[in-house]
């Protein structure tokens, strides 16, 4: 499996159940302290608009399908 290259610089960080995770430098202590509070984390980004540009697509694009079969319900319980 292909990955996309890193956007900031990173950090190889060992997580608590001791999967290796690359992790933005400035989200080190971020994650640390949430692993020490016992936290799980599944994912990281310095710029949350990067970490999460593909789940909103594709939320939108649920959203959007979600919307248009609701329309046609509603349209047919108000026949």
């Amino acid at each position: 499996m292909t990955t996309d290259p890193p956007v900031h610089p990173t950090e190889t960080l060992t997580s608590p159940t001791g999967d290796q995770a690359a992790t933005d430098t400035e989200m080190v202590p971020v994650i640390r302290e949430l692993w020490r509070l016992g936290f799980t984390t599944t994912a990281c980004c310095q710029d949350v608009g990067e970490a999460t540009a593909d789940v909103r697509a594709q939320r939108a694009t649920r959203s959007a399908t979600a919307v248009t079969a609701s329309s046609r319900i509603t349209r047919a319980t108000h026949c």
